[in-house]
């Protein structure tokens, strides 16, 4: 993937927040593990889990703010005296079924959001956008292509396909000479 696609993908990612981005973490995960391996979960009283990865035994929880905040982040995952935080749901409604449990974030991850994640209890991760970039890498290119396609950014990837189309057409007339 060229610089201008993975830009133009970090900046769709990173503009994305609340159910716009757990939409598209959906959109990505149906596009990397397909309808019959990955579930996504409703909007509203989802007990914690914003998606399933069945044959990862994977709870999945986003996490989009406008603007990162360590009490918010706190607030998110570990509950207040008010409010169920995602791990306390999770570890209540499907941590015997789903032993695995990560949060995805839309932007690069913090050192204390790090340290909160690996202080939870069980087999618990954290990826930012630099590890959802590196998915994106990872997919085929018609996959990409309609991901592309659902951020609107199309046009970069088409550049980025033409120039591979085209450094693959220069590689290969330079090996016949």
């Amino acid at each position: 993937m060229d610089k201008l696609l993975k830009n133009a993908f970090k900046m769709q990612i990173q503009s994305k927040e609340g159910f716009e981005f757990e939409e598209f973490i959906n959109e990505l995960f149906l596009l990397k593990y397909g309808v019959d391996d990955y579930i996504p979960i409703r909007r509203n009283k989802d007990q914690g889990n914003d998606g399933t990865v069945l044959s990862e035994q994977k709870i999945m929880a986003c996490y989009a703010p406008r603007k990162y905040s360590k009490v918010d982040f706190e607030t998110k995952v570990l509950g207040a005296k008010n409010k169920e935080g995602d791990f306390e749901k999770y570890q209540k409604n499907w941590k015997d079924k789903y032993p695995n449990w990560e949060m995805y974030v839309n932007h690069e991850i913090s050192p204390d959001q790090l340290n909160i994640i690996q202080g939870l209890d069980g087999t618990n991760s954290i990826k930012g956008i630099d590890q959802l970039l590196s998915i994106i890498d990872e997919l085929v290119s018609s996959k990409k292509r309609k991901l592309t396609a659902y951020l609107g950014i199309e046009n970069f990837f088409i550049q980025d396909y033409i120039q591979d189309i085209i450094n693959d057409l220069l590689n290969a007339s330079g090996e016949e000479d």
